[in-house]
């Protein structure tokens, strides 16, 4: 009897517990989207132009995508930002080792 009386408040309660965690990620989510897109306004603001989706040869950081380009107006992205012009400073090719330890971070 007790064990039918727990089951059925587990079989309540879990269903609600993975919906106020689904719902936290998807506002989680919504602000992470904000914040791109407000640093992607901030960037068109101030170069007069949305950052292009990746540079071609001719530029000075061939390969940087609007991602990289976009660090310095993110919380948070400054260091990054940085970083990312001494890797393309030192070696053009994003794929080449100064560059992997700046790409698998997250911010």
């Amino acid at each position: 009897m007790v064990s039918a009386v727990l089951a059925i408040i587990i079989a309540i309660v879990i269903p609600a517990i993975q919906r106020v965690r689904g719902a936290s990620d998807k506002l989680y989510c919504q602000l992470q989207l904000r914040t791109i897109g407000q640093s992607i306004v901030h960037y068109q603001s101030i170069h007069g132009f949305y950052p292009t989706a990746v540079s071609t040869w001719g530029n000075p950081q061939p390969f940087m995508s609007w991602q990289t380009r976009i660090l310095s107006y993110l919380d948070g992205g400054d260091q990054l930002w940085t970083q990312s012009l001494a890797g393309y400073a030192k070696e053009p090719l994003f794929w080449r080792e100064p560059h992997l330890p700046i790409r698998a971070t997250v911010i």
